[in-house]
């Protein structure tokens, strides 16, 4: 009889561990979809010179970041600043 209530027991344990588990998946799951992370000012302030060089134009970003769910690069308050510069095709 003891050894029966001891089974069930050990085995009612293992269910609720693996739903606390699948809770705890699906937490970091949502997580990870919703959290972008912040690049930093190196990175930033590389993606403004690299920028300005491409399109010949001064370049400012606000905020660069990298939103892990989607794996995609998140600009804010991208400014473009005045008109084009000329350059000579040869």
């Amino acid at each position: 009889m003891r050894a029966a209530l001891l089974r069930s027991a050990i085995t009612a344990l293992r269910h609720v561990r693996r739903i606390w588990l699948v809770v705890a998946v699906g937490i970091a799951a949502l997580l990870v979809s919703i959290v972008t992370i912040d690049l930093g000012p190196v990175v930033r302030r590389r993606a403004e010179i690299a920028g300005s060089a491409w399109i010949a134009r001064p370049l400012h970003i606000g905020r660069l970041g990298l939103n892990l769910g989607r794996g995609r690069l998140v600009v804010e308050d991208l400014q473009v600043d005045g008109p084009p510069r000329r350059t000579t095709h040869g």
